[in-house]
């Protein structure tokens, strides 16, 4: 679907924008979520089994989630020259993992652990 959507480079980052964006702020939702209120600021979910849902009903759903975009932010990492570029992606690395480090998805754990081999 995103192959014939982006068509173009310029329409391929915007596609990529916007799911960079949408991903980091699923991200700061958990860590709020599970964090400060305990409760998703979106959909105003209560946490019932320990660990960060965001916008999904279950932690592995968001697990599952991230283990799409750790691998793809990585991709950025590992692509950028600059030092700011690569401190830029280090950081929303750092956030992804600590998010998916409190949804308690084990299988997610093992996903990411293989996608980064």
């Amino acid at each position: 679907m995103v192959l014939m959507a982006a068509k173009s480079k310029k329409k391929f980052y915007i596609i990529m924008a916007v799911y960079i964006f949408t991903s980091v702020a699923t991200c700061f939702d958990a860590i709020i979520q599970y964090h400060l209120t305990h409760t998703d600021i979106f959909g105003g979910r209560v946490i019932l089994s320990g660990g960060a849902t965001a916008g999904f009903k279950n932690y592995n759903d968001l697990g599952g989630y991230l283990t799409c975009f750790v691998p793809v932010v990585l991709s950025f990492l590992y692509a950028s020259d600059k030092k700011y570029e690569r401190f830029f992606w280090l950081t929303i690395l750092l956030i992804a993992l600590w998010t998916l480090m409190i949804t308690f998805s084990r299988g997610a754990w093992l996903g990411v652990s293989v996608g980064i081999l």
